[in-house]
Parts: structure tokens; sequence; C-alpha cells
């Protein structure tokens, strides 16, 4: 039965609060593109809102249509405006974005911020569809209005990320049944855009036995890859510069201030772990410490499936199969929209089929909302507490420590499903 709301709220006419949710969200928009125009710079550095837009979704595809291979930092710097190299999506990126090649910068940066605040309405609704809640103007404008004003929503539409399609392709393949092998697929197919999303989430689904839909989603992004490198490979003189010149994007990449370990922008376990103690491992160990995480939460969601088969959009599956996408790899703020989803189903009124206490349920609520929050992301926040060591700990470092202790926690319940299941029953 879907939740209907607080009651505090029952009294109150529908329409009313349609309009102020719509309301809501219409100003949390304006508000939001005007400070992110505002803060736009003809400067070809990475500084200002809506550079990654350019550097990382706009001028490759132009440079793709263009002939010019946008993973060849030289020739992408020398020949486009840009701030950046392109990071290393993969072509299936490039084609979904191709359509704007046909525009300006200006109208494309519109054009593509515009779709971003359609696919916020969008996640809204399909995370309370999925999270098994009232699906209205009311609720999806009000959880759309919360999106926006997060920290991961704020960052998302500032910087003009590809993040929304990634998050609603991963709830895609995670909420198909066996079934619905075309769903799976096309979910798994274009999260391998981004291969940081993808390839954790297909082996998530491979640990949930969907093998047909992600090979065939595998098999279709792979298509794609090679339709796009082909033409690349022979204007860069042949597979083999082809591939140098993915080694140098790889390189300029892992040597960017965002990437190195101890960046005050990752919040990935690894670098959590780096920050709070202190020490800075080498890019080997932090990313041999990714695979473990990477390999424990894969075997905690075999494990949870082979003991609940059934049970693949229960509470416990899916914030461990999204905190399994999210910990072991690198992972930035806006990546936190993939929460939407298991907030909800935390947020929800206890079920009977529980397999958690309601204090840990709680607590793993916190864990997660903090992250997509960021509280400490507001200026006003940020400028009481200054630039210190309080900052410096309660910012980016607390927002990685509580994904990793959700993660954590999470594992642990996999492997007791029958116990904490059994304790709910008795309690209700």
């Amino acid at each position: 039965m879907a939740s209907t709301g607080p009651a505090v709220l029952r009294g109150v006419p529908r329409w009313l609060l349609t309009l102020v949710a719509i309301v809501a969200f219409a100003g949390v928009a304006t508000w939001l593109t005007h400070s992110a125009w505002e803060n736009i710079t003809s400067s070809r550095q990475d500084v200002g809102f809506q550079t990654d837009f350019r550097d990382a979704v706009y001028y490759p595809v132009v440079a793709l249509t263009e002939g010019v291979n946008p993973y060849n930092p030289t020739d992408y710097y020398r020949t486009y405006p840009v701030g950046q190299e392109f990071p290393l999506y993969s072509p299936m990126h490039l084609v979904l974005h191709l359509p704007l090649a046909a525009v300006s910068l200006r109208l494309a940066r519109a054009t593509y911020f515009g779709l971003n605040l359609a696919l916020v309405l969008v996640l809204a609704g399909f995370s309370l569809r999925l999270a098994r809640y009232r699906v209205d103007p009311t609720t999806v404008f009000g959880l759309g209005t919360l999106l926006l004003l997060s920290g991961a929503g704020r960052v998302d539409l500032r910087n003009g990320e590809p993040t929304l399609l990634i998050v609603l392709a991963c709830y895609l393949a995670l909420a198909a049944r066996p079934e619905q092998v075309g769903r799976g697929a096309v979910g798994v197919a274009v999260a391998l855009a981004k291969p940081t999303f993808g390839i954790p989430l297909a082996l998530v689904a491979l640990c949930c036995r969907r093998i047909r839909a992600t090979l065939i989603g595998i098999g279709a992004a792979v298509a794609v890859s090679i339709a796009v490198v082909i033409p690349l490979a022979q204007s860069a003189g042949g597979l083999g510069p082809f591939i140098d010149a993915l080694r140098d994007d790889l390189d300029v990449t892992s040597r960017s201030f965002q990437s190195r370990i101890g960046s005050p922008l990752r919040l990935d376990g690894a670098n959590a772990l780096a920050r709070a103690t202190g020490l800075r491992p080498s890019e080997a160990v932090a990313g041999a410490f990714g695979l473990a995480l990477l390999a424990v939460g894969m075997v905690a969601i075999w494990h949870l499936h082979r003991r609940h088969p059934d049970g693949d959009r229960d509470e416990l599956m899916i914030t461990l199969s999204c905190l399994v996408i999210l910990v072991p790899l690198f992972r930035v703020g806006y990546d936190m929209l993939l929460l939407s989803w298991p907030i909800l189903l935390l947020a929800r009124r206890r079920p009977r089929d529980a397999i958690w206490p309601g204090r840990l349920r709680i607590l793993l609520l916190v864990l997660l909302l903090v992250p997509v929050v960021d509280p400490l992301g507001w200026s006003f926040v940020g400028s009481i507490l200054g630039h210190g060591v309080a900052s410096n700990l309660l910012g980016p470092t607390a927002l990685g420590l509580c994904l990793l202790a959700a993660f954590v926690i999470c594992c642990l319940l996999a492997f007791r499903p029958v116990r904490f299941r059994a304790q709910a029953a008795v309690a209700s």
C-alpha cells in the first residue's frame, strides 16, 4: 500500500499542496538558473559553473563530429576552448549526447540545463514509484524541490553533469524483474556511458543472476563503442596511436586535483579513510582497497540474493546495491543522487518484512542523507566553520565516512538476513 504522507498535512486541500510544491520547485529552479548563469566565465580555465558541461559533454561530441579525437588531450586542448581533458567516459556517452553538436555552446548549455531540470522531476517520480509512495504532482514536485536544494542536486545542475541520466539508467536496471530483459539491458548499456557506474552496476546485476540482460547491455555498449572508435582510430593513424592517446588521457586525469587521493572533492571509501587517517597511499594501493571493497560488496549481494532470490527490490538489496556502486570507486558529490531511492525506502513506515531493527534503519537513513544533503556545502555554514580542521574533517571526510559506514553495515546485514527477518516478525 502506498504511503499517503504525514498526518499533519491530510487536512490541507490537495490542490493547495500541489500549488505550493510547483511554486517551490519553480522558485528553486529559477534561483539555480540565475546563480549558474551569473558564474559562467568566457575563460577556458576550469573555473565557474557549467565548465563540466563545456569540457565533458559539449565539446567532446563536437570533436567527434569534426573528426578530432576527444580522448587525445593535446589535440583536444589545442582545437577547442576547454579547461580540462575529456574524462574517460565511454563512447556511449558521446552517442547519447551527439544531438547537442548541432547547436551552439550557448544554446546547448541552456537546452541541457532545462533537460536536467526535467530529469530531476523524472528521478523524483521514478524514485517515489519504486519506493511505493504516492506518485502525483504534489509528491513529485515536492521531492524534486528537495533534490534541487540538496548538495548533490545543486552541483549537478550548476556544473552541467550527465549524472541524472546515468542514475536513471541504474534504477532501470536495478528495478527490472528477471523477465524484463530489455529494461535491464537498456539500463546497463546506458550506465556504461560512465564506466565507474556501469561496471559495478553490471557486476551487481550478475550477482543477482540477471545474466542475459547484463550480457545484452554490455554487448550493446561494446557495439556502439566499436562503431565510434573505428573512425577515431583511423583519424589517429591506427589503433596503436589511439590507445596511446587513451593512456595520455588517463594519465592527465589521474594527476588532476580532484582525482588525487586525499582530494576534498572525492567521497569514495579509500579517499575518506586517507583523509581521516592522514595517510596518503599510492594510487595503486588505494585502487586495490577499492577493488577489495567491490569484491566484498559483490559477495554480500550474491549471498543475499541466494538466501532471498525474490527480494531484489527490498530495502537491504537496493541500499547495498547503490552503495556497492558508489563506495569502492572514484566518487564526487553529484554522484550521491543515486541514493534517492534507498533513502525513500528507509524513510517509509517500517514494513513487516524489515530485516533490521528500527533504530538501525534510522542510523542508515542519516548516514545516507548526510552525503546527499551535504549540509556543510552551504556557503553560510562554511563561513561559520572557516577553513580550519573542523571544516576539513566535517566536510568531505565526514561525507565519505558516512558512506563507508553504511556500506559496512549493509554488508554485515547481508550475511544475516534470516536472523534479522525473524526478529522483525517477532516484533510485529
